[in-house]
């Protein structure tokens, strides 16, 4: 059997960058599916000119839309990574800190031992 070459640590990142953007990317395709079905809707019920339905369908397909569309976007600045640097280097500066906190405290438990 192979051995594993990759450090753990960054193999389990991989995997969590990998969830994360098949994740993004199943919730394009529902988009994009969805998109297409309320506008082919939208687009029949211009066409035949229905008095059956009343002017919030047309407003509430729309907002819909963009606010869905608002939410893609923040996903795929999330999956992609495509925030203000500030922030990417803010989460880095808090997992560095905690990383350390975990030694200083392990650190410690270890020499109040007997």
């Amino acid at each position: 059997m192979e051995q594993n070459q990759y450090d753990p640590i960054k193999l389990e990142k991989a995997k969590k960058r990998l969830l994360i953007l098949k994740a993004f990317y199943s919730h394009l395709v529902v988009y994009l599916v969805v998109c297409l079905l309320m506008l082919l809707f939208f687009v029949i019920y211009r066409v035949a000119d229905w008095d059956m339905f009343p002017d919030w369908v047309r407003w509430n397909i729309m907002i819909n839309l963009l606010l869905w569309s608002v939410g893609l976007f923040f996903h795929w600045v999330y999956a992609f990574r495509k925030g203000p640097k500030f922030l990417r280097n803010w989460e880095e500066r808090q997992i560095k800190k905690y990383m350390e906190k975990q030694d200083a405290d392990l650190g410690s438990h270890q020499r109040n031992r007997p």
